[in-house]
């Protein structure tokens, strides 16, 4: 063991294979506690016309990705479980949960403050004719994507 003020070869020091092997189960054991913090699944409550669903939703990136254009695509509103209910982006979900893993969000089907049309704008020919969706279209479209 050397002290302050000893010359130490340092070519000399050899790493004891008991205290390697410690530092390896205590690297292994904190990456699996890491992964444990977090857990798999986060839950959200979705109501749709009167019907609320609880989903339990998988921590994973790509999937939150769809899923949160998906509410945003078909005019859910989301909030927090907090006392004073904010709204947040449908896209701000996963970083949300990522934050706040225990907490469970609110998803609500709103009534669609833009004109949704059965067909695309940029879809139309010039003999076709737009049609708006009333809010029992944009429901039904909003339970079939859910």
């Amino acid at each position: 063991m050397a002290t302050d003020g000893m010359d130490v070869d340092p070519g000399s020091l050899r790493p004891n294979s008991l205290v390697t092997s410690a530092a390896r189960t205590h690297n292994a054991a904190a990456t699996t506690l890491a992964a444990d913090i977090l857990p798999p699944f986060s839950v959200m409550t979705i109501t749709v016309g009167g019907t609320t669903r609880i989903l339990d939703l998988p921590i994973h990136d790509l999937f939150m990705k769809d899923f949160s254009t998906g509410l945003f695509n078909n005019n859910f509103n989301v909030q927090t479980d907090e006392r004073d209910k904010r709204s947040i982006s449908p896209y701000t979900c996963y970083s949300y949960y990522l934050h706040n893993p225990s907490s469970v969000l609110h998803a609500e089907f709103r009534q669609n403050e833009h004109t949704t049309y059965a067909i695309a704008p940029s879809q139309i020919g010039a003999g076709s004719k737009r049609r708006m969706l009333d809010e029992d279209e944009q429901m039904a479209r909003a339970e079939i994507w859910l």
